[in-house]
């Protein structure tokens, strides 16, 4: 597996099998209190316990994706906006974004649940595809953006979200044994004030980076940084709004093809 791979394969799930948020804290001296510039990890814990208290959420999003390396080379940007309902279903709308800041090709991807239909109005064609290959492909980073596949991430949302003041120094020691480290300090972003946490994985060459509202607790931008050998990727995203409890029809996570447009086997979602 690759590391972009892997890193999807975090944020998608099963990548927190080894957090657990049920033991007790382990014996010995007290944890030593945290510097005054080094945010709770709580409030991490309330931005993960929001999203997976939630069935539905709709987000609007923009992300840039870059990488360079000996054979790789690129800079994309893209505007999503999708809701998102459990279990597994999606209405997303996808622009990308042009150099000059024009709108480029357009997206629109649903999901029931069992199958994924993609839909490319400019090319006037649409495909079918199951769920577990649209996966598979990965095109679901462009599709739901980081925000979104985090979303649907039942195992590292109740890993963290399930933390206490009474356990969370025995999560982020499951953290430790599981090879992965989670950091917080303060950070100033645009003129706004951030509880910044990153969660590093260095056997992956993954770091994940959220960027947290202190006041509500609500994730603002998510970063992803995947390295190995021959290349880096950094994938940034900041939240532009998003609604808890979006007004949903019967055909949200429906799609009908209108008149005219031709099926076909495959259609990427491709932000290149």
């Amino acid at each position: 597996m690759t590391a972009f791979a892997a890193a999807l394969a975090l944020v998608v799930g099963g990548g927190a099998s080894a957090v657990s948020a049920q033991g007790a804290p382990p014996t010995g001296a007290p944890p030593v209190a945290a510097p005054s510039d080094t945010p709770d990890v709580l409030v991490l814990q309330k931005a993960f316990n929001a999203l997976r208290g939630s069935s539905m959420r709709q987000h609007q999003v923009e992300m840039q994706m870059t990488g360079s390396g000996k054979s790789l080379q690129f800079s994309t940007r893209q505007r999503i906006d999708v809701t998102v309902k459990r279990p597994n279903r999606f209405r997303s709308e996808i622009t990308m974004i042009k150099p000059d800041g024009s709108p480029g090709g357009r997206y629109v991807a649903v999901s029931d649940g069992a199958r994924v239909w993609i839909h490319r109005p400019g090319m006037k064609q649409y495909a079918v595809v199951p769920r577990a290959r649209f996966e598979a492909a990965r095109d679901d980073l462009t599709v739901l953006g980081l925000v979104g596949l985090l979303f649907f991430n039942d195992e590292l949302l109740g890993g963290i979200s399930a933390m206490t003041p009474e356990n969370k120094q025995a999560v982020l020691t499951d953290l430790t044994r599981a090879g992965m480290r989670l950091s917080g300090t303060k950070e100033s972003v645009g003129g706004i004030d951030y509880s910044a946490f990153t969660l590093e994985m260095p056997k992956e060459g993954i770091t994940m980076r959220f960027f947290v509202e202190p006041r509500n607790a609500t994730i603002r931008q998510m970063e992803m940084t995947i390295k190995d050998k021959s290349s880096d990727i950094v994938i940034k995203e900041t939240v532009r709004s998003q609604t808890p409890a979006p007004e949903l029809t019967a055909n949200t996570f429906r799609f009908t093809p209108p008149r005219g447009e031709k099926q076909v086997k495959e259609l990427p979602v491709e932000p290149f």
